[in-house]
């Protein structure tokens, strides 16, 4: 059962990485996440994590956080529901080399007209298959984040997020995807653009921290995010609903 579960969520992974093609930048990890009948246990647990730890980027890191219970108990108005879609950056052997964490965004949106009592699972797959359809096809949709800080805003629907992008017209055309989904109409006038002066290693630099040399925290990197989750946040539910999920980690709606 473990051979068939794993390697078939190997294979979804890797699309268009030919099997035993060393030739190919990816074709190595391939081949080495792939469990075979003859692997001892100990392989077994080797391939599986470099799959889901060091490839899939699954290892836990440290995070400020409280309870879900402790935080709803806090707000004195039950929010609205939130739909959020996660990005993050694809392995690469540069990240490896250089110890670096990949960079991650976040995008969300209320459902303005919606409260915890009043959404319900008709309406969620609903917005999950509008975002398969818009974010997942194919390896999923990526978008170039970069230095430059754009924020839209249009609080009738509930919306207001920040992107890091590369460009302007990069912004535009995640906010419009974005837009699809949610089902608002695009307004350019609700656009605000932030720009700096300041600039940002590719790697930073090593800085003494308690008595040891580390790595410096990585700042708006020029790169290429992927779609692979997104998520519905209900006021009451101690866990998110998952909408869709190219990462295979759990079951999803759609």
């Amino acid at each position: 059962m473990l051979l068939g579960t794993h390697n078939r969520t190997v294979q979804k992974t890797f699309i268009g990485v030919p099997d035993a093609d060393l030739e190919h930048p990816l074709g190595g990890m391939k081949i080495a996440c792939l469990l075979t009948p003859d692997d001892t246990v100990d392989m077994i647990l080797l391939r599986m994590m470099l799959f889901w730890f060091e490839f899939k980027g699954n290892l836990p890191a440290p995070i400020y956080a409280i309870p879900t219970e402790d935080y709803q108990s806090r707000i004195s108005n039950p929010y609205r529901p939130e739909v959020k879609l996660i990005f993050r950056e694809d392995y690469s052997d540069f990240l490896a080399e250089n110890k670096l964490q990949r960079a991650v965004a976040e995008i969300s949106w209320r459902l303005v007209n919606e409260t915890s009592a009043s959404i319900n699972k008709t309406q969620a797959n609903l917005i999950a298959l509008r975002i398969k359809e818009v974010f997942a096809e194919g390896q999923g949709f990526t978008w170039e984040k970069g230095t430059l800080q754009v924020t839209y805003r249009d609080p009738l629907h509930g919306i207001r997020f920040s992107l890091f992008v590369a460009s302007q017209a990069e912004a535009i055309r995640v906010i419009e995807r974005v837009l699809e989904v949610a089902e608002v109409a695009f307004n350019e006038e609700l656009i605000s653009v932030s720009k700096t002066n300041k600039t940002y290693p590719v790697v930073p630099s090593t800085h003494e921290v308690y008595g040891k040399e580390v790595k410096g925290i990585r700042r708006r990197p020029l790169t290429d995010v992927r779609f692979y989750r997104a998520e519905l946040h209900v006021y009451g539910l101690r866990s998110p609903i998952r909408l869709v999920d190219l990462h295979f980690s759990g079951e999803s709606l759609v």
